[in-house]
């Protein structure tokens, strides 16, 4: 009961703090409307947010909104995947398939930590 109540508290200051970056951030004609949904989508995915998480591998994979990053991308659908999201299985998949061995090892690297952190499942 007492870990339910402390997600609840979390989970609540989280959307307050999200709803009012979003909202000093529209009130900024120079954040574009890509910038309004990382600030948006990254703290929800920062906390468990499955579907987040696929949005944030989504963005990073093709560079909307946050500078393009496939290393990250890999690890967002990592997590996204293991919070539930399956369709993000078959991104981090095809994902892989097209970087470099290097980018692969750092992939796998930082999906490790992120699991560590962004996993609630």
């Amino acid at each position: 009961m007492k870990r339910t109540s402390t997600l609840f508290m979390l989970f609540a200051c989280l959307i307050g703090t999200t709803i009012a970056a979003e909202n000093s951030l529209a009130a900024d004609p120079h954040i574009s409307p890509n910038e309004m949904a990382t600030s948006f989508y990254l703290p929800l995915a920062e906390g468990g947010d499955a579907y987040a998480q696929l949005v944030m591998g989504e963005m990073n994979a093709a560079g909307d909104g946050v500078d393009q990053n496939k290393v990250a991308a890999y690890a967002w659908f990592h997590v996204a995947a293991s919070n539930g999201a399956d369709e993000a299985i078959q991104q981090k998949e095809q994902l892989l398939k097209s970087m470099a061995d290097a980018d692969k090892q750092q992939a796998l690297h930082l999906s490790k930590t992120f699991e560590k952190y962004y996993t609630f499942r």
